[in-house]
């Protein structure tokens, strides 16, 4: 076995959020786009929309190349940051009566 074998070792995060409302879903996940540019090359991302009828699941697919202890940290720093904008967002539509 290769020393190497850390460099083909990646970690798939994959969160469904369920929002009751299609709209509000796709207004939080045409928010998320931007966050999708300037990350890190060890880092991938993934959001998309899954219809229900009147609700909706936005799915947040995240892949991080585990080299070291600094790929994990990124990769929880980076789900953390896009969960906190998705309360913000939330947030906002709440106060707009969205």
């Amino acid at each position: 076995m290769s020393n190497d074998i850390k460099d083909q070792l990646y970690t798939k995060v994959t969160l469904v959020i369920s929002i009751d409302d299609r709209k509000r879903a796709e207004s939080i996940l045409k928010a998320l786009i931007p966050d999708n540019v300037n990350i890190p090359q060890s880092l991938e991302m993934e959001f998309k929309l899954n219809n229900n009828n009147d609700s909706a699941n936005i799915v947040l697919e995240f892949k991080a190349r585990c080299n070291d202890d600094k790929s994990i940290r990124t990769l929880a720093s980076t789900i953390d940051e896009v969960l906190e904008h998705i309360d913000v967002m939330n947030k906002v539509l709440n106060s707009k009566g969205a």
